[in-house]
């Protein structure tokens, strides 16, 4: 048997684009990808503050209530950067940055938590 010769394919790039900034970019190409997370980089977030309302440490998250407000924000163990997710307790002042949920987008969650000496 002679062996067969494999014909390539051209490589099909995804039609959807992601919007960044002014821009959209085509999802698939390496330029587009960079560009977009060069200008996500860029972003500055505010630090917040609250006040770890409740911690589920078999499952490894909390809530924190932030100062001046009445909705909880979710918290991973992950998110944690100091001390360490195991020394947090309820009660305790933190300082975190929020961002949006990717699972429900509508919700905001906790990203670089820090005890607030």
């Amino acid at each position: 048997m002679a062996p067969s010769a494999e014909v390539a394919q051209p490589v099909e790039h995804y039609t959807e684009n992601v919007g960044v900034g002014s821009s959209s970019l085509p999802l698939g190409t390496r330029a587009g990808i960079r560009k977009a997370r060069g200008r996500q980089a860029g972003r500055t977030n505010v630090l917040a503050t609250g006040t770890i309302t409740r911690i589920v440490r078999d499952r490894g998250f909390g809530f924190i209530q932030p100062d001046g407000a009445t909705e909880d924000v979710f918290f991973h163990s992950s998110a944690v950067e100091q001390p360490t997710f195991d020394e947090l307790n309820e009660g305790q002042k933190v300082e975190f940055e929020a961002e949006s949920d990717p699972r429900q987008p509508q919700r905001s969650r906790a990203a670089h938590v820090k005890l607030v000496s």
